[in-house]
């Protein structure tokens, strides 16, 4: 069964204003921000990473290079190991000096604006490969729920909106 498009598209704004809503309340409501801040939030955004990156990424890698393609996931798997070692000195320094970001942790850590500008650059770099992925990942599963081919303007209205 083939939804129509105008159904598919009022569907996910009706998604947005909820997701929107609910980021309204979680800074509101005491018990939604405490929720908001736990370690289980931060597990599904990571769950949301490799579910995305596993669908539109490492099969094809897994497909082409075998048994090598587990080194995908070695990488977040000792990354989450390693969070009590390596990631709590920098939450509580982000925490305390009420740094924003990474780049301003880095501007701080080695008090140098430069510094900071640098690792701006290079996360903006590496993220968009992800935010192409992204756009991959709506326009095929649009195409999969509708049949419709969407166009490059919809790619391009869709990244406008991130």
């Amino acid at each position: 069964m083939r939804l129509s498009f105008p159904v598919v598209c009022a569907a996910s704004a009706a998604y947005l204003v909820a997701l929107l809503a609910l980021v309204v309340a979680a800074r509101r409501v005491a018990f939604l921000r405490s929720v908001a801040r736990s370690p289980f939030s931060y597990a599904l955004s990571l769950g949301v990473y490799a579910s995305t990156w596993t669908y539109y990424g490492s099969v094809g890698l897994s497909a082409e290079r075998g048994l090598v393609s587990l080194a995908v996931y070695l990488g977040p798997l000792l990354a989450c190991l390693l969070v009590p070692i390596l990631w709590e000195p920098v939450r509580r320094i982000q925490t305390e000096y009420q740094l924003g970001s990474l780049p301003d942790f880095f501007a701080f850590r080695f008090r140098s604006q430069s510094v900071g500008v640098v690792a701006t650059l290079v996360l903006v770099v590496a993220s968009i490969p992800y935010l192409g992925q992204q756009v991959l990942a709506v326009s095929e599963s649009l195409h999969t729920v509708t049949g419709h081919e969407p166009s490059a303007s919809y790619a391009v209205a869709f990244s406008a909106r991130r």
